[in-house]
């Protein structure tokens, strides 16, 4: 079998939903799909001394939905907040607040699909970083495809949102027609962590929209 991904789950975790990009490789021509899932960690309560059922559990399942991501249309603004369109986000994202959402982690990720032809991308983003008034900068990669295509730096004392423009390569983005757009985010802080509040989730930034549009004009980057 082909390994896509690797979840943490931790104990007291609420309930939550988590989102996995099966590669085409793995899906194309395909009319049936084995999905297993490996927890190593597993133990059963009896283990555990908490009563005498002896099964090896790992999670707890409700609900299994295998889909076609949305599909993108390019330049349209994908808004993050309360009301957006959630279908796009993969792992390392906070709940929907009015006018975005948090990146909870190193690494959050969006996966994009398009079906009309594009020429070369820019990707634009308008966030802000977690405040900490200790004035140190916050350092953020974005990833297209799994590959670093720029750092960003911002200033974590300031709360005003800033819009990041990124020309993406087009040997990373070009003429796939699908991009997995990441945000790794170094040395993410928690509010609990600066005695702000008792939020333990490591916040790195907070993105209110994202944007892929076309560079009319612009020769494909080699």
């Amino acid at each position: 079998g082909l390994a896509v991904a690797a979840l943490a789950i931790y104990p007291n975790m609420n309930l939550r939903q988590e989102l996995v990009v099966l590669p085409r490789e793995a899906v194309a021509g395909h009319r049936s799909l084995e999905l297993v899932m490996g927890t190593p960690d597993a133990a059963s309560p009896a283990q555990l001394g908490l009563d005498d059922d002896d099964r090896r559990v790992g999670v707890f399942l409700r609900q299994l939905l295998v889909r076609a991501p949305r599909v993108y249309e390019l330049g349209s603004t994908l808004a993050l907040g309360e009301g957006g369109d959630e279908s796009v986000l993969l792992g390392g994202w906070g709940d929907a607040e009015p006018t975005g959402r948090w990146t909870v982690g190193r690494l959050a990720q969006m996966l994009l699909r398009w079906e009309e032809p594009a020429g070369p991308l820019q990707l634009e983003f308008e966030a802000v970083p977690f405040h900490e008034p200790s004035g140190q900068r916050l350092q953020v990669e974005v990833l297209v495809n799994g590959q670093p295509v720029t750092s960003v730096s911002y200033d974590r004392a300031n709360t005003k949102p800033s819009v990041t423009r990124v020309r993406l390569p087009a040997a990373v983005a070009g003429g796939h027609g699908e991009i997995l757009l990441g945000w790794r985010i170094h040395d993410p802080r928690s509010p609990h962590s600066l005695g702000t509040s008792a939020d333990r989730r490591a916040l790195g930034l907070f993105l209110r929209r994202v944007a892929l549009v076309e560079r009319p004009g612009a020769a494909a980057d080699s």
